[in-house]
This record gives structure tokens, sequence and C-alpha cells, in this order.
């Protein structure tokens, strides 16, 4: 209030920050709350100390002073933990817009350095909104509320970044507000289907599986596209009722096709929320065998990007899943961290290309070449190889040529209802 009474008299504009760190949670559950505790102090330290001294880009105002028991204020600066791993900076007698994003690109390079902490190397992220007084936002509350805003959109922009307020932000936070609401309701209300899009010999040409594939049919929105609620379930919980519907669906799909004498496999995507959970391997057994489901004839795909922000837990359950005997896939490989080196550490049995890779190979060389040395490498490895994304008989033509094992994708036929992905089976 008080950096806003003198911006307003002397025409200045007003800069406010607003920090989250990325993943803290994992740090508690890594190591334990005390390290936790102690890495927010650390990192409180941090922050002070990049928004003091001679490089601050702000003006000084001796007669400013701002302070609190949760702050450390200074003429130039407060520094607050706003609450959990949150912390607000507010720069007063801001000269100009790009000078708050100095300081965030300062506070991001301070942060990035590893932090000691009780004997452990801790590395974390942040993910930052920025917010201007006054084209921002008159008030406190509102500066926060949209610096808040910009920070989330700085976590969907890929994390450890800085991000303005744009009006637009608003517009997104309110759909996200409404999707959040009739997704509950899309949960008590069963208004998921799971469609299926068959797998395809290369050689035979013959459906020899499917995945299952999430759509939700909104009585208002109509058809909404996983990549638009999928985030949403995932931040605020609500993907692990999701996945075990997803999990429970599959599972009877496959006990109903086995009793009708089709013993075909059905592969279903694991959100990395699912893998944070303890005993996602019991859960699966336990699903599968309520539903009547082989086990056999489940297979469960996730992503390497979501391997690599919990590897050790990661691998272990997927070990786990394995004895059981279901078959797991390494799904849109090529588009994280790939190496051989990092490939042969993961309990999986398939390799999925991503469609990224797939659609240039018959124009463009060096798309070819990295999928031809894909499969060469997945093979050396023992892997089935399935490419995606596959639209044209040229690029089926070259998969079959290099080895690849199978194929998904509009060239044989998108995900469909149960009864039509029962008829593709009869039909092949």
């Amino acid at each position: 209030d008080l950096a806003l009474r003198q911006a307003r008299r002397g025409s200045w504009k007003v800069g406010v920050v607003y920090l989250d760190l990325d993943h803290f949670k994992r740090i508690n559950e890594t190591f334990s709350h005390s390290v936790g505790d102690s890495l927010l102090s650390e990192v409180a330290n941090r922050l002070v100390m990049s928004v003091r001294g001679a490089d601050l880009v702000v003006r000084s105002d001796p007669g400013f002073d701002v302070g609190g028991s949760h702050g450390s204020a200074t003429a130039d600066s407060a520094v607050s933990r706003f609450g959990g791993d949150e912390f607000t900076i507010l720069i007063p007698r801001l000269r100009d817009e790009q000078d708050l994003a100095a300081v965030g690109r300062r506070l991001l390079e301070t942060l990035s350095q590893p932090f000691s902490v009780e004997g452990h190397e801790v590395v974390v992220g942040s993910s930052i909104g920025l917010t201007v007084f006054p084209s921002d936002g008159d008030n406190p509350e509102e500066l926060l509320r949209n610096a808040d805003t910009a920070m989330y959109a700085a976590k969907e922009g890929g994390r450890n970044r800085y991000q303005f307020y744009t009006q637009s932000m608003n517009e997104r936070s309110l759909r996200r507000l409404i999707l959040e609401g009739k997704l509950r309701r899309a949960i008590d209300e069963s208004q998921f289907e799971l469609h299926y899009q068959p797998k395809v010999s290369l050689s035979s040409g013959r459906a020899t599986g499917f995945e299952g594939l999430l759509r939700w049919h909104d009585p208002e929105l109509g058809l909404v596209g996983p990549g638009d609620f999928i985030p949403v379930a995932e931040e605020t919980g609500l993907i692990e009722p999701i996945g075990d519907w997803v999990l429970g669906q599959a599972c009877r799909q496959i006990g109903e096709w086995g009793a009708q004498g089709c013993d075909v496999s059905v592969a279903i995507n694991l959100s990395p929320e699912q893998f944070r959970r303890p005993g996602i391997a019991q859960r699966v057994a336990e699903v599968a065998r309520a539903a009547g489901a082989d086990l056999s004839r489940l297979e469960v795909e996730i992503t390497e990007t979501a391997v690599l922000h919990d590897t050790e837990l990661v691998i272990r359950e997927l070990q786990a899943i394995r004895e059981l005997g279901v078959r797991v896939a390494l799904d849109d490989f090529g588009t994280g961290y790939s190496s051989l080196s990092y490939l042969r550490r993961l309990p999986v049995d398939t390799l999925k290309i991503d469609r990224s890779f797939i659609q240039d190979i018959e124009v463009d060389p060096e798309d070819a070449n990295l999928t031809q040395g894909i499969i060469a490498m997945g093979k050396a490895l023992g892997l089935r190889i399935v490419a995606e994304g596959v639209e044209t008989e040229g690029q089926r033509s070259r998969l079959t040529a290099w080895g690849c094992d199978e194929m998904q994708g509009f060239l044989f036929s998108p995900a469909v209802p149960p009864a039509e992905a029962r008829e593709l089976l009869d039909d092949t």
C-alpha cells in the first residue's frame, strides 16, 4: 500500500515478483521435511541477497520502509515468504518493465546454483510471475493475484522461467477453473469413454492390440481433447481418480474380449503423478484381478520425460509392474533426453517412436536417419518397436524396410469405440 501510494504521487512504476519453487514437494519426499525447511531458509537468503546492493535496478528511496515478521525489507525492496514454497518480492520505484525482467533473470540464475543442505546437494528450479503497477493492477490484491497467474503460466511454459502477466491469462485461468469444476462432475457422472486405436503388425498387416485413449464428452463443451484437460487433472490431483478409471475400464475390456475368445492386448498411459503414489504396481494387480483381466494382456505406457523426474522411484515401480506379467512401453521416444545408456537402465519391453519423427521420413533425410537409428538401437536392446502417427503408405513402406515391428496411425484407423475395435480385429 505504501509503495503504491508513493508511486501514484511520483508517477512511478512498482514491480511485483511472485516466485514458486519447482517440484519442492519432492525434496520433502526424497530427503525429509527438515531438509526442506533448511532449503527454504537458504532460498530466502539468496533472494534477499539477489535484490540487495549496488546493482539493484531500482532507484533507492531512503524514505521507503516496509517490513514484517515474514519478510526482509530495505529501502529498495521487500522480500517475503508468501506461504509454503512461494515468495514475493516488491520492487518500488521501478524505472522500466525491462528492469523487472532483469530481476527475473537474476533470480533464475541465483536459484539455479546447487544448494548444500544438511550434507545433501540439492538443485531446485523456480517459476516466476511478474506484474507492474499501474498496467497490471492498481491495488495489492490485484497485483499479487495477477502475478500468481503469471507464475502458473511460467509453469505451464516449461518451468524454471519468468513470465510477465497479460490480460489473456485471466481468460485462460477462468477457463481452467471452469474446466476443473466440470472435470470433477465428469468423474462423478461417468462422462468419460475409452476408445481404442489398433496397433498393426507391419509384416502381416493384422491388428495385434490396442491403445486405450481417453475421451471426454462434456454436455456443454462437447468433445474436450486430452491436451486440454489432462494438464488440469495433473495439476489438481484429479489425474489419480481419472487414471484409476482408465485402468479399470481397460481391464474390464480385456476381460470382456477374453470371455469372447479374443485374447488381445490393451495399452494404457500412466501419468507421472500416478507413480508418485505408493504402490501403483499393487493397484494395477488389484484392478486387473477384480475385472477378470489376464495381466499378460495389459501394457502400460509412460513417457521418457516422466521417467526423468523420479528415475529411481519409477524404475522400481516399473520393475514391480513387469513382475506381474504386465508389459511396459516407453512412449513418445525421442522427445526427451534419449541416450543408449539411459535406455538400457529402464525395465521396458516396447519402444514407441514419437509421431514427430515419423511425419517427415519420406521427405526429410535427417528424420529418416534418426528414425532408422532409433529402430536399430531398440532392436539391439531386444525391444519391440512401434511407430506412432503413420498416415501414408510411403511411411509404412520405409518403416517395414527398416525392421519396425508395429505401427499406429490414421493409415489403418483412428481410435474407435469398443464395438468398432472388435470389428477391426475380425476384419484383419
